[in-house]
């Protein structure tokens, strides 16, 4: 008997499946990205609104600028994505939004910090909608509405995985690491914590050098030297007692449920180290300064004692860093 030409319904019943778990699967991804680069400004409020001064006012309202930006440039870059094609147009909103967000790291007020929240919500404003225009070239219409609660369900999971990565590993202040995470003992208020099986855990160190996580923040190595770490979900059974924002304490026991974390999920969130590790300076610059009320008279023991800290830390960055990097303390460096 000859073979029979395969009909319509039976080409979508083999193409369909390919396309959603190749293509509804890939921007899903995207838009993962997507919506925690739009709302990770969030997970930092605290410490932005201190660091640049901003009132709450100021810091909601530029917050919210993004979704000026988003709303004045939503229709012309559909508009434009139908003229060049998805693939350059989207691709084009990746890459742009992408060096905006890394633009974040200029702010120094409120002036700057609305133009580059305006300027995000441009660059990200085609996205969502040119992403449910392009599934409906290769989406019947029978089956969009299932792949398009699929790809929408980007937005809670991005919540899901930015949210709480982000506030289980900082501590105090949200520039700290949090207690609970093992970071090799980080001189940025770290622990290094035993796993003893069984969901039972204890600190083994603390405060003794810079992780390879803190050294990769600092750009002295690349992503691929920093190797996978863990912190602690609702830990219970703490003795002595302690919080997620406390010092790090050595001797410390408690129970809880391990999480690991890799590098590629702090640069999911966060974004890549901009320079990289061979560009970055090896040469850290810090002053230390001693204050006195006005009128009063300089206790030479106390300069003495000041100074003798500054060459201790400058000795002691060197070997935190792996002789990586070296802190120069003197106003004037000998030539």
């Amino acid at each position: 008997m000859g073979s029979q030409a395969a009909g319509p319904a039976d080409v979508a019943a083999r193409v369909l499946p390919r396309v959603t778990r190749r293509l509804v699967s890939f921007v899903f991804i995207c838009y993962v990205v997507a919506y925690i680069d739009r709302v990770n400004v969030g997970f930092v409020s605290t410490i932005l609104q201190r660091e640049l001064g901003l009132s709450n006012q100021a810091y909601g309202f530029g917050a919210g600028l993004f979704f000026l930006g988003y709303f004045l440039f939503e229709i012309p870059s559909n508009l434009i994505l139908e003229r060049v094609g998805a693939r350059r147009w989207i691709a084009r909103i990746m890459i742009v939004w992408g060096f905006v967000s890394m633009g974040m790291i200029f702010v120094t007020g409120e002036r700057s910090f609305y133009l580059l929240r305006f300027l995000l919500g441009l660059a990200e404003a085609g996205f969502f909608p040119g992403i449910v225009l392009y599934l409906t070239y290769w989406i019947p219409t029978r089956e969009r509405a299932r792949n398009g609660a699929l790809f929408m369900t980007a937005a809670p999971v991005a919540m899901l995985v930015g949210a709480p990565v982000s506030e289980a590993l900082l501590g105090r202040d949200s520039v700290h690491w949090s207690f609970f995470v093992d970071s090799d003992a980080s001189v940025m208020e770290g622990n290094d914590i035993a796993d003893l099986g069984g969901g039972s855990f204890r600190t083994v160190a603390a405060v003794r050098r810079f992780s390879p996580l803190d050294q990769y923040a600092m750009g002295l190595v690349a992503e691929s030297d920093v190797p996978a770490f863990f912190y602690v979900e609702s830990p219970v059974n703490v003795s002595p007692s302690v919080e997620a924002d406390s010092a790090p304490r050595i001797g410390v026991t408690f129970n809880g449920t391990r999480r690991d974390v890799l590098i590629q999920d702090i640069v999911a969130v966060m974004g890549r180290r901009v320079p990289g590790s061979s560009t970055s300076p090896r040469v850290h610059r810090q002053a230390f300064l001693f204050v006195r009320s006005r009128g009063g008279t300089v206790d030479p023991a106390q300069v003495a004692k000041i100074d003798r800290i500054r060459r201790t830390w400058e000795s002691f960055f060197v070997d935190a860093t792996d002789g990586r990097m070296r802190a120069e303390t003197r106003l004037r460096p000998p030539s």
